[in-house]
């Protein structure tokens, strides 16, 4: 799933990723980390701290949280991505599969839009294998 079309007036202050998850198991942060550097040897990546249930990273540029969340995504924000996905029709009905999900989330105080969106997109791509995914759905938050 994607964004609505960026608007050139537009600048997001925060990106964030949600990945749709068929189960509720537990996230291999090795395994992560082994995916993303197989997948960019040249780009950075490396773990800057550690809560319950969030560790805290820093790829390229960004630095960005991932949370791992024992819960569904809120309907507040599937509902009206299943809706605007017109290519998906059966959007909603397999997104109600999702019994956790992770959340990337990064603030764009020190690097741009794009650039954000460009190291988050090395990280989701590197989530992906390593999890059951369902799908992604990212945000970005107006200032």
């Amino acid at each position: 799933m994607f964004p609505s079309p960026p608007n050139p007036s537009f600048e997001a202050r925060k990106v964030t990723a949600f990945i749709y998850l068929a189960s509720n198991r537990p996230l291999r942060v090795l395994d992560f980390l082994t995916e993303f550097h197989r997948n960019w040897p040249s780009q950075t990546l490396e773990e800057t701290g550690k809560e319950p249930h969030r560790a805290l990273f820093r790829a390229g540029r960004s630095d960005f949280a991932l949370e791992l969340h024992h819960s569904p995504v809120p309907q507040s924000i599937t509902e009206p991505a299943a809706n605007s996905t017109l290519h998906w029709p059966t959007a909603g009905a397999e997104l109600a599969r999702n019994v956790a999900y992770l959340e990337l989330s990064a603030a764009t105080a020190n690097q741009t839009v794009l650039t954000l969106s460009c190291d988050l997109t090395r990280a989701v791509a590197s989530l992906l294998p390593v999890t059951d995914s369902l799908a992604v759905c990212w945000l970005m938050v107006p200032p």
